[in-house]
């Protein structure tokens, strides 16, 4: 994910995110990707930066969350944490939450 990221390759991200997807001020996986998209053609994520260093996961079943991510550019920051599940043997983002930006 962060390689499409910070890549800008929209594609690399879609598989990272569950059909579940769902974030109150984005709505569903579609609605994310187009949030996504439009900050990629913005410009906001070049020269940027996603820090791992301090996250945390925490696994219960199907079920994780992982936080704090730091993401960064010359345009701001944010910190995200996120809700995952596991589906067939992949773990795919199920929502979370932003500061930030």
């Amino acid at each position: 994910m962060k390689a499409g990221v910070l890549g800008k390759h929209i594609e690399q991200v879609k598989p990272t995110v569950s059909e579940e997807f769902y974030y109150p001020a984005l709505g569903d996986k579609a609605g994310a990707l187009d949030m996504l998209q439009q900050g990629m053609d913005m410009g906001i994520v070049d020269n940027g930066a996603i820090d791992f260093a301090k996250t945390v996961v925490k696994v219960e079943g199907d079920t994780a969350t992982a936080g704090p991510v730091e993401a960064s550019s010359p345009m701001g920051s944010a910190t995200v944490s996120f809700t995952l599940k596991k589906a067939k043997g992949v773990w795919t983002i199920t929502g979370g939450q932003a500061t930030g930006f």
